[in-house]
């Protein structure tokens, strides 16, 4: 299905209508299901719902995309599923370059067993934003495997998780895979409370960000891979995003990872952590829940250039390894933010405050 030129203000079908099905053939590929095109300056809305399915035994891929050069958007309110044969596989696609928020309502069900047959369950391609606000069905052995390529891949853009349940559910922690590749974000919003179930990855260039009072229950895992820098971020002032709700929900990295603190708000790294990077506060508060929150006891802490940053050991005795600022100098602040006093170790030495 197809958008171009001077394509009008479409509403395609209804939520409780007749399904668009699409039935795939040839070789793998993500195609562009329903697209709208450069020229395009309407918004267009697909409520039907949409169903994906493989002829045989094969990875097929589907894509939602979006090329207008205006903030047209693309609307899904209507349920999308792909095929759950146990010998089939259909994977997603979310595409825009468009400067409008593109958003997906309906329910996206995905539970293929893989059987043998692996893809991506779901991937976020190109510059423009997608936001999911439902709460989506996604499981199987392609959403739980560890190996890096498959499960949910965030690989440009945003995309805007608004729903507890937005990346899934599982009554096993950690079990579902969603990876955070360079140049991405994933944003959490509408005060959501992500499922303990959800795995969160964060490879080097890559974001996670909170737009509102957000948690993640589950663990943010750090890429090992040496100089891997990555962001953890607010969008406004009175953000405050909570990272985990357990023992080391903040782990992983290499002794050379940086982790930056940036935007208006508040990180609040809640519990103890195994994490092995440094961290570098430029902007915002980072907030500790625990004498171990920043990870083990030799790791670096820095303010970068500039920094307008705050860390707030929140009632902790902190032991770090070392403590910088950058020679363009801001004006960082280390506090307690509680009342009493408390000590931060930097290597040999004890400063209170």
């Amino acid at each position: 299905m197809n958008f171009s030129g001077a394509s009008g203000a479409y509403v395609i079908g209804a939520n409780s209508g007749p399904v668009i099905s699409a039935r795939g053939a040839g070789a793998p590929s993500f195609g562009n299901s329903i697209n709208i095109a450069a020229a395009v300056t309407n918004s267009q809305i697909v409520a039907a719902p949409v169903s994906f399915s493989a002829p045989s035994r094969m990875v097929i891929g589907y894509t939602f995309r979006n090329d207008s050069t205006s903030a047209a958007t693309l609307t899904l309110p209507g349920a999308i599923t792909a095929n759950t044969a146990t010998n089939r596989n259909t994977a997603i696609s979310f595409d825009s370059s468009n400067t409008g928020n593109n958003t997906v309502s309906g329910v996206i069900t995905s539970t293929l067993i893989n059987n043998g047959v692996t893809n991506i369950v779901l991937k976020k391609e190109g510059a423009g934003t997608w936001t999911l606000t439902g709460a989506n069905v996604l499981s199987g052995g392609n959403m739980t495997s560890t190996s890096g390529f498959f499960g949910i891949q965030v690989n440009a853009g945003v995309v805007s998780i608004q729903n507890n349940q937005g990346l899934g559910t599982n009554a096993a922690a950690n079990s579902l895979q969603t990876w955070v590749n360079t140049g991405a974000t994933l944003e959490l919003a509408n005060n959501i409370i992500l499922d303990n179930g959800v795995s969160l990855n964060l490879r080097n260039g890559g974001t996670i960000r909170s737009s509102g009072s957000t948690t993640t229950s589950g663990r943010i895992n750090l890429s090992a891979v040496a100089l891997t820098g990555v962001t953890i971020s607010t969008v406004g002032s009175s953000d405050v995003f909570t990272i985990g709700n357990g023992t080391n929900d903040l782990s992983g990295g290499a002794s050379d990872t940086v982790i930056n603190i940036n935007g208006p708000g508040t990180i609040f790294q809640n519990t103890a952590s195994n994490y092995i990077g440094g961290w570098s506060v430029n902007s915002g508060t980072l907030r500790l829940g625990s004498p171990t929150a920043l990870g083990i006891t030799s790791i670096p802490v820095a303010f970068g250039a500039s920094s307008t940053g705050l860390l707030q050991l929140n009632g902790n005795s902190v032991t770090i390894g070392s403590l910088a600022t950058n020679p363009v100098a801001g004006s960082p602040v280390i506090e307690n933010g509680v009342l009493g006093s408390r000590t931060l170790t930097v290597g040999s030495s004890a400063v209170t405050t």
